[in-house]
């Protein structure tokens, strides 16, 4: 008898830490995908991410889609904006505007939108996925 106890303790005992793994293993993710929901963009740069509203400084507009940037090059005034429109089902990344001063976020999210203020002249190039992308800042 004592061994059925001793039996039933260790199987209740095995059950339990497999629970504790399974809890372990689903709210890891569930918890990183929550903190990365409520993540800010914070930098000296006037860098804001929206959703799809519009603001008087916005000069431009860049819709990623499934099928690439439109348009992929584009011109804007110095100290105006340009708002990236992410119409894709997914988060979309952009990278390589370090160049003009502009600190991108890691992704932007399905239906979000990313703004950034260009306040340097020049010509700036950046990717989304393999596609390539050029914005051409002109003096005021």
């Amino acid at each position: 008898m004592q061994q059925v106890k001793t039996a039933v303790k260790q199987q209740g005992r095995r059950r339990l830490t497999v629970v504790a793994i399974a809890v372990v293993v689903i709210a890891i993710p569930v918890g990183i995908a929550w903190a990365n929901s409520r993540m800010h963009v914070s930098n000296s740069q006037p860098v804001v991410l929206t959703s799809h509203t519009d603001t008087n400084q916005t000069a431009a507009r860049i819709n990623l889609t499934a099928s690439g940037l439109q348009p992929q090059m584009l011109a804007v005034k110095e100290g105006k904006a340009v708002a990236w429109y992410n119409q894709t089902n997914a988060p979309a990344t952009l990278t390589g505007l370090d160049s003009a001063g502009v600190t991108l976020p890691s992704k932007i999210g399905a239906g979000q939108s990313f703004s950034a203020i260009f306040s340097q002249v020049g010509s700036f190039s950046y990717k989304f996925g393999t596609q390539s992308g050029t914005i051409n800042v002109t003096a005021d």
